[in-house]
């Protein structure tokens, strides 16, 4: 066997990038900057935004076919914008339910419903990756929660997760390539003295992502990216994007 023949140049593909974020963050208004996006519009949260979408669904089928057309048929767009994954899990949840007569997804026992639910999570990650081989970056948009963390080494500790059941998070957390952690600066201040000093936290809603995991959160990227950047309300990915292709200079 000659060694040389095994030694290819993969083919670049687009990137994979998750974002999710505190409440009120404006994470729908930065995937709008991207490269010609087109919104899966689940969550019907794009008012004042001028990009191109998909009817909102009401059920889980009619987001696979809105994946099934951006695969099969000739278009322009770059990125696909899934918005969001709290609302998509909703209908996946009301799909397995009417697969097996169930009223709710607890009606299962022994968690079963959650473990049905993951055969349409890994259709919908095919389709995304479907996507990319045409050249189309996935972008999945979720909801953040906190969640008190019981760790065996230190003392539990809160953390921002995504607002997803364990199954799907664990699976799309480990597919992305980029997973961006959006929330306002906030810097702390002490006031008072002595048993009248209390911490107080302050900001001017700067809008931040960061880029590398900590306790706090999760995060991680592909990209060579700064851990933490500042995102405007205007043009946010082209602000990202000229922090990377200025560290690739720098390099």
């Amino acid at each position: 066997m000659d060694l040389k023949e095994l030694i290819k140049k993969r083919p670049s593909l687009p990137p994979r990038i998750l974002i999710y974020t505190i409440p009120g963050w404006g994470k729908s208004t930065l995937a709008a900057s991207m490269p010609s996006p087109i919104f899966i519009d689940i969550e019907d949260g794009l008012s004042g935004l001028d990009v191109a979408s998909f009817p909102s669904p009401t059920k889980y089928e009619e987001v696979e076919t809105f994946i099934r057309a951006l695969i099969t048929q000739d278009h322009t767009y770059k990125t696909v914008v899934m918005d969001t994954l709290s609302s998509l899990e909703k209908l996946i949840f009301d799909k397995v339910c009417r697969d097996h007569q169930k009223e709710n997804i607890e009606q299962f026992g022994y968690a079963k419903g959650y473990v049905y639910a993951m055969q349409y999570w890994n259709k919908i990650i095919a389709g995304m990756d479907e996507l990319r081989k045409k050249g189309v970056a996935p972008v999945l948009l979720a909801h953040s929660e906190v969640r008190t963390i019981q760790d065996p080494i230190v003392d539990a500790y809160d953390k921002y997760i995504l607002r997803l059941h364990k199954h799907p998070a664990a699976m799309i957390t480990q597919w992305d390539d980029n997973i961006f952690f959006g929330t306002h600066k906030t810097v702390v201040t002490t006031q008072g003295e002595g048993f009248n000093q209390a911490s107080k936290g302050i900001g001017q809603g700067e809008r931040i992502i960061y880029t590398e995991e900590r306790p706090a959160f999760t995060a991680k990227s592909r990209m060579n990216l700064p851990f933490e950047i500042e995102v405007p309300k205007e043009n946010g990915w082209a602000a990202i994007t000229e922090t990377y292709n200025n560290k690739e200079q720098a390099a």
